[in-house]
């Protein structure tokens, strides 16, 4: 019987194996089709997936494997792949360490109450437009560094007559194109995903209108709410405007705990981790700041602690190898490189000349093996995942995350089906920072579970 079922599943992977592979890497780049359209494009998160290349995985996996019903994304960020879900009628759990990734998930999906959120628009504006107060709501340390006296004023505006919307699905619409505004209007530059304050001649000069700003974001995403609205109801996956399926979001950290979903075991993974520690990466956590210090806490999640308020760093510290101690256990040395030869060898070369880096790289790899440890003992036997991933450098010495990821997760019982490479479009970074070149490949990697 054994034999049977593992013949079975090897025709699964081969099927899967020649749906894709018959499509070439320039293909996999989606250079024509990377515009971002519906829910993709409320808030402008860092490091965001391509929704068409997750959809197109989403359908390959769903039509070659039956009973696919639940999907996890143990990263979660902006919701792409919990949005391309959605198209397809699946049941979702999605766990970020951000509390803002956690409310523009909550945000997409729903509930889609089309005439009432247009009435509800309607009358926020006007509020705004009613509210001559010239008071600041918002107290934080560096406040006046980040942002002007009257750019204060006028979110300040906005965010009293959000604050007396008595729908928490509304608000939490309204709060992610307030976010956005407030990513834009700050002092800080929108060039880098760090804190980095402008010049001063830069901020005196730039004539800022908030409010027109705040209005027309809110009516772009109003526009693409509809239209997600409607690709869910023509896929009949809407039911009295709430998706028809569950959709559970956690605010946590994947190294530590994923729930399973109603007590059962999760179909499938797809995700893209971290590809390095936050810090010295993408600063997930230095993006977000300004914008939770206007956000209510409550509105997002009861569990927020006060410190990602409080500290511009907390979130990124919180991420895959946010540690910054330097006292790395010999143990976890070891059994790491018994997993994975490329990471020994790539921590070797690196301690020749940058033996200050090293301790960076085990504490990310650590971390994540805790966190495919997690996403495994969630995942149902012969559970596929498809991971995203791109190798980073460091001290220039290429580290390959996906020989070992693929080293982690075959040593835990799961074996590889298919590598995919494609090229990057429209990178929202340079194509080289202070240090080294930054990448312009990713990988895709789609692998079973199979004990």
């Amino acid at each position: 019987m054994s034999t049977q079922t593992d013949s079975v599943q090897d025709n699964i992977d081969m099927n899967i194996y020649n749906e894709l592979i018959a499509k070439d890497s320039d293909y996999w780049s989606f250079k024509e089709d990377t515009k971002r359209q519906k829910s993709h494009v409320y808030f402008n998160y860092p490091a965001m997936m391509v929704p068409a290349m997750q959809s197109e995985l989403i359908s390959c996996i769903v039509k070659n494997v039956s009973n696919i019903k639940t999907v996890l994304d143990p990263f979660v960020g902006s919701g792409t792949v919990m949005a391309e879900c959605m198209y397809h009628g699946l049941s979702f759990q999605g766990l970020d360490i951000n509390p803002l990734a956690i409310l523009l998930c909550k945000a997409k999906k729903g509930p889609f109450y089309e005439k009432a959120i247009k009435n509800k628009i309607d009358s926020l504006n006007s509020k705004i437009d009613s509210d001559d107060k010239l008071s600041i709501d918002v107290s934080f340390v560096n406040r006046d560094k980040w942002f002007t006296k009257e750019v204060l004023q006028s979110l300040s505006r906005i965010r009293r007559a959000i604050l007396d919307e008595n729908m928490l699905w509304a608000r939490r619409f309204f709060w992610v194109a307030f976010g956005e505004t407030i990513r834009q209007s700050s002092n800080s530059r929108t060039s880098t995903f760090k804190l980095h304050i402008r010049s001063k001649e830069d901020i005196d000069s730039r004539e800022i209108d908030v409010i027109g700003k705040f209005k027309s974001i809110l009516r772009n995403n109003y526009e693409h709410f509809c239209l997600h609205k409607s690709d869910l109801n023509d896929a009949n996956e809407l039911s009295k405007g709430s998706y028809k399926h569950q959709i559970k979001l956690h605010l946590g950290d994947s190294a530590k705990k994923i729930p399973c979903m109603n007590g059962k075991k999760i179909d499938l993974i797809i995700s893209s981790p971290p590809y390095g520690d936050n810090h010295t990466t993408v600063t997930y956590g230095q993006f977000s700041y300004l914008p939770l210090q206007f956000i209510p806490t409550k509105d997002i999640d009861n569990k927020i602690p006060q410190d990602v308020l409080n500290i511009t760093t907390y979130i990124d510290k919180l991420s895959l190898g946010g540690s910054t101690s330097k006292d790395i256990n010999r143990k976890v040395c070891k059994e790491l490189f018994d997993i994975s030869p490329t990471l020994k060898r790539i921590i070797a070369d690196l301690s020749v000349e940058h033996k200050d880096k090293t301790y960076k790289v085990i504490n990310f790899y650590e971390d994540l093996r805790n966190s495919l440890k997690n996403c495994l003992s969630v995942l149902r036997k012969d559970g596929y995942m498809v991971w995203t991933v791109g190798n980073r450098n460091v001290g220039g010495i290429s580290i390959p995350l996906d020989k070992i990821l693929q080293e982690i997760l075959e040593h835990y019982g799961s074996k590889l089906v298919l590598k995919l490479d494609r090229d990057i479009c429209n990178k929202r970074m340079a194509s080289r920072n202070k240090n080294t070149k930054t990448m312009t490949k990713e990988e895709i990697l789609i692998m079973r579970k199979v004990v």
